[in-house]
């Protein structure tokens, strides 16, 4: 703010923490614009992805698939405050509820908070197959902490037994993948993100109206949703051991 720039862009873990001073920023005349906060109120637009609810509904239609749709699973986010993470359990949640009876979530009313901590993730992972020992699934919405309970899963020999599915990082992810540890992996290109949101702050400082349907020039987000201070994508990607090489970042 006091080095006056023309726009400020920001990925908040927790968005309510930002809010007073991104009100100081767009009083200063700063263009304001966030990534994985929907919801935040004091920034000119809000670029996602997609819509996170719907991400989550998908990554559920995933793991209910190798599940079999039925059994015990946990569901874990990086943090209770992180927007994203919410949207995207919730959204898994309540498709699970009602497209899945046969599964159920263990810990529906207080998921796991795994704090952005790979070495931690991989001992609570540790602690969950051993206090629930007919542990079926497990939903992870942090790419920092996926690999960690991937790990838990091999060091713990259960690829037969235990599904992963999460958000995460392709490259950090492709040796459990090859092992089976980890059974859905998805994600979106964070550079693809950034672009978006740059161009966005673009237009707004260029008086150029955003609209539904506009082609931002962005792979993913080629026609975008608006709705209210909301642009939404359609940039979700699904990686297997076959996805192309460009997807490895």
């Amino acid at each position: 703010i006091a080095q006056m720039v023309d726009v400020i862009t920001v990925v908040p873990v927790s968005p309510e923490a930002l809010e007073p001073v991104l009100t100081k920023a767009r009083e200063a005349g700063i263009v304001v614009i966030s990534h994985e906060a929907q919801g935040i109120q004091n920034v000119d637009w809000d670029v996602e992805a997609f819509d996170g609810r719907a991400y989550g509904a998908h990554l559920m239609d995933k793991l209910a698939a190798v599940m079999g749709e039925e059994g015990d699973y946990i569901i874990s986010v990086g943090s209770l405050t992180a927007a994203s993470h919410m949207s995207w359990a919730n959204g898994a949640l309540e498709h699970q509820l009602a497209t899945y009876p046969n599964m159920n979530c263990i810990n529906a009313d207080a998921f796991v908070e795994s704090n952005y901590n790979q070495k931690a993730s991989q001992e609570k992972a540790a602690e969950l197959m051993k206090t629930y020992p007919n542990l079926k699934g497990m939903f992870v919405t942090s790419a920092t902490d996926l690999p960690g309970y991937a790990l838990a899963i091999e060091e713990a020999g259960k690829q037969d037994e235990i599904c992963l599915a999460g958000n995460g990082v392709p490259n950090a992810n492709k040796d459990y993948l090859s092992s089976r540890a980890l059974d859905v992996l998805g994600c979106w290109d964070p550079a693809e993100a950034g672009f978006a949101m740059c161009k966005v702050g673009e237009l707004v400082k260029n008086g150029i109206e955003i609209v539904d349907g506009m082609d931002l020039g962005i792979p993913g987000y080629e026609n975008v949703r608006v709705e209210g201070n909301v642009i939404i994508g359609q940039a979700w990607k699904n990686i297997t051991m076959d996805s192309p090489e460009d997807d490895w970042f």
